[in-house]
């Protein structure tokens, strides 16, 4: 659905339709139909705020950025923010060191960006054959076989996905 779309658009056998398209599979029963309670459209993009501090006021998760909920990468993001910045305030309040602090947002900004952009990449892995474009297709099916068959391609997707990375 495109963003800003009414809910008023979906009605009830709409939206179950959509369900049954999205999740259903062959060998398992139905969906179980219910009443819908409420319906909402939601605006889901990506963005980052740079910089993530200002003066005394430092941001955090999702007042700092949004990834898309493909990777499942917005809780671990901002789990990271808040270790950081926890760390960096205790060190700065016990100790007087304002080094935490003063790195935290190159630290967080750095693990924000390489989370977008794969988040990006999945996205575009998961829904690229569906975009009705060739050309996607055809990169998207590319990054799948590469995927699958470079044990280095996988090695780096899961370092990716697991966000193992030595260092951002």
């Amino acid at each position: 659905m495109p963003p800003g779309d009414d809910p008023e658009n979906w009605p009830h056998e709409r939206v179950w339709a959509e369900l049954r398209e999205r999740l259903g599979a062959s060998g398992v029963p139905p969906l179980t139909e219910g009443r819908l309670i409420e319906k909402r459209v939601l605006d889901m993009h990506d963005y980052v705020v740079e910089p993530m501090v200002s003066g005394r006021l430092f941001l955090a998760g999702d007042a700092a950025h949004l990834v898309a909920p493909i990777a499942a990468k917005g809780l671990n993001l901002a789990l990271h923010d808040a270790f950081l910045l926890g760390d960096a305030l205790v060190a700065r309040l016990t100790g007087g060191d304002d080094s935490g602090l003063g790195g935290y947002a190159d630290a967080c900004l750095r693990r924000v960006w390489d989370y977008q952009e794969f988040s990006q990449w999945l996205s575009e892995v998961y829904h690229g054959t569906a975009a009705g474009d060739p050309f996607r297709a055809g990169t998207t099916l590319a990054r799948l076989r590469r995927l699958f068959t470079s044990p280095t391609a996988a090695a780096a997707f899961a370092e990716q996905y697991l966000g193992t990375a030595v260092r951002y």
